[in-house]
């Protein structure tokens, strides 16, 4: 509950930027809530997401509910490869990247 409070109440006293990484996200009871409150912070500051594609396959029309947001707020979403292939890049020491 504390992490789930913490979450919240940094959400609304967002006044420039929201940047929010998540591994998992659940369309259950807190989650809705949470990504409710996202949405209304995308309306007031620059919300960026970063989900980790493998699980939130099939959840991208729920994600593009931020391009309609008042701000004209917009969403990329990057296919996994893309996204893996980005981070050996940057790093090609990180765990699990093929020796390039």
């Amino acid at each position: 509950m504390n992490a789930f409070l913490s979450r919240y109440f940094l959400i609304e006293a967002a006044d420039c930027t929201l940047d929010l990484k998540y591994y998992v996200f659940h369309e259950d009871e807190t989650g809705m809530l949470l990504m409710e409150r996202i949405i209304a912070a995308a309306n007031r500051v620059r919300v960026r997401l970063l989900f980790d594609d493998w699980n939130i396959a099939g959840k991208d029309f729920d994600l593009l509910m931020f391009n309609a947001s008042q701000n004209g707020r917009s969403i990329r979403i990057l296919p996994s490869r893309t996204w893996f292939a980005t981070i050996c890049s940057h790093m090609p020491n990180f765990f699990g990247c093929p020796s390039m």
